[in-house]
């Protein structure tokens, strides 16, 4: 009742959303996927709530999208390649099948830019989607930061995005490549060890 309460003329979400405040991309993304969430285990929601905040996300990454096609010709506004937020937003898409495959394009040719978080939220959504191409290319970049350490049977991912970013937190990456191997390797012997580390 309270995000219901808090959502914008426009749509999405902001840090004191409600009170004529702004929407902000990652504020109406981490609610949108609270809501998916929500929905997929049948907590009722005000029919249009998650709706609008969707079509608020996409309004964004359209206009994303444009600034990254405009940097060929640096029309302003522009950007040279796409960031961690851009990632979050086509996962949350994703999983409301919302699928944009320009986007989803650029995202992974130009994923040099993006943190081990949004390389697992973006390998998440092309497993989706089925592209095991794409999916398994992520991984391999992703596990370019696992350190496994067999006599304990754990393993960690070494993230060095800084800690004071949304996307910086070494655990919370870990936990998000957790649920990327219980998608396309759950028999593997990774998993077990990200969770006992994580337990740990």
């Amino acid at each position: 009742n309270k995000l219901t309460d808090m959502q914008n003329s426009d749509g999405g979400w902001g840090w004191f959303s409600g009170y004529g405040e702004q929407s902000w991309p990652h504020t109406t993304a981490v609610v949108v996927r609270g809501l998916l969430i929500a929905q997929e285990n049948d907590v009722p929601i005000v029919p249009d709530v998650a709706e609008r905040g969707l079509a608020w996300l996409d309004q964004y990454q359209a206009n994303e999208l444009q600034k990254l096609k405009n940097a060929a010709t640096e029309t302003k506004p522009y950007k040279v390649h796409p960031d961690n937020t851009d990632a979050l937003i086509f996962h949350i898409l994703t999983m409301a099948g919302r699928n944009n495959a320009e986007m989803q394009n650029i995202l992974v040719e130009k994923r040099e830019h993006l943190s081990v978080y949004s390389h697992s939220l973006l390998a998440l959504a092309t497993h989706k989607v089925g592209n095991k191409e794409q999916t398994d290319l992520l991984r391999e970049n992703i596990e370019q930061f696992l350190v496994q350490d067999a006599e304990n049977e754990t393993a960690y991912l070494r993230d060095r995005s800084p800690w004071w970013y949304w996307y910086g937190s070494e655990i919370e990456s870990m936990a998000m490549y957790l649920k990327l191997l219980t998608q396309v390797d759950p028999q593997g012997e990774i998993a077990p060890r990200v969770v006992k580390y994580l337990l740990n």
